[in-house]
């Protein structure tokens, strides 16, 4: 049962087995009594932002939202594959009294979850728990797996090669095939697997110069090496020196309700940038923020060099500067992250 209140937006999820190839999406129904039902409607509404969505077509993961959830919308919800097998059944109310006083951990799951809402069209955020099909996993863990990650856990299958591409199919759609291949192998002694993946998708709200220029970028090491540039010789945006930040901060407005954050140290020198990277704490970023806000774009020349980001952290590294020792040890032992 999902409980919720009026005016939210609800995610129901259903997944096809993993062992199971998806040749076309899973069927959704509502309840209608007496021994009744409704088939949603996922596929001809055409408009902008459907009142009921599939998050993710032509993939295990068939589950779906609701926007803007109302009490009309509270009944009985059932997933079947297109051969009629049942997959899941939840039971929607939404209620139009007031929600009780919240919890600050309960109130900022709200938070998050609402912004994540306001940004859907550029920001996609998915997690999944896959694991070894001899574990018998608990009604609670598979609870809270739906809980916090909006995710029925998976079994793996039997191979290496099939697990392989099991993965590394998830990890391309959820990034939108910004990341094709994760994974060269699936261990056959992995237990438990826990994937998380991000996707975001800006443009600029001001177009640059469509014509391609070349000039010298400064490395650390003092080196200038050639890349290619963005420019514009009156580009509106919004500059400032953030005394937080002790640099020179520029905000550059993308589609949506989303902006990109440039920040300038004093120097090209590594230590002037160590400082800047020192500063930027929760509340500094908070008060550039709002400085920037404030501020009236103007028109200013800017040149950018185009870069693409290719980073493999090392994640027993990132796991002991949090103080998790044991899990470090077990990782390099037994988990995959």
């Amino acid at each position: 049962t999902i409980t919720v209140t009026s005016g939210t937006n609800v995610h129901l999820p259903c997944h096809i087995p993993s062992s199971s190839v998806v040749s076309s999406n899973a069927l959704w129904f509502k309840d209608t009594g007496d021994s009744k039902r409704t088939q949603l409607n996922l596929e001809d509404d055409t408009t902008d932002e459907k009142k009921v969505d599939l998050l993710y077509p032509m993939d295990h993961d068939q589950s779906i939202i609701i926007r803007q959830a109302f009490t009309d919308d509270s009944g009985v919800y059932s997933c079947e594959s297109a051969e009629g097998e049942r997959l899941h059944t939840i039971n929607l109310i939404v209620e139009d009294s007031a929600p009780p006083l919240l919890s600050c951990k309960a109130l900022n799951d709200i938070l998050m979850r609402k912004q994540r809402e306001r940004m859907s069209f550029s920001l996609q955020m998915a997690s999944q728990i896959y694991y070894n099909s001899q574990m018998n996993l608990s009604d609670a863990f598979t609870n809270l797996s739906i809980q916090y990650y909006e995710a029925e856990p998976m079994k793996l299958l039997k191979t290496s090669e099939e697990n392989t591409k099991l993965i590394n199919d998830w990890v391309a759609n959820k990034t939108k095939n910004k990341i094709p291949k994760l994974l060269e192998q699936v261990s056959p002694s992995t237990q438990l697997m826990l994937l998380n993946a991000v996707s975001f998708s800006g443009e600029w709200k001001f177009q640059f110069n469509d014509k391609q220029k070349k000039g010298n970028f400064i490395k650390l090491n003092g080196d200038r090496v050639k890349v290619p540039l963005l420019y514009h010789s009156k580009y509106l945006a919004t500059m400032m020196y953030v005394v937080e930040m002790k640099a020179q901060v520029a905000k550059f407005s993308l589609t949506g309700d989303n902006s990109l954050y440039i920040l300038l140290p004093h120097s090209n020198t590594e230590a002037d940038l160590q400082q800047v990277e020192k500063r930027m704490t929760d509340g500094n970023v908070r008060q550039m923020i709002e400085h920037l806000r404030a501020a009236a774009p103007q028109n200013i020349e800017v040149t950018l060099p185009q870069i693409k980001l290719d980073v493999e952290p090392n994640m027993i590294t990132l796991i002991e500067k949090l103080g998790l020792l044991i899990l470090s040890q077990l990782y390099s032992h037994h988990l995959c992250f």
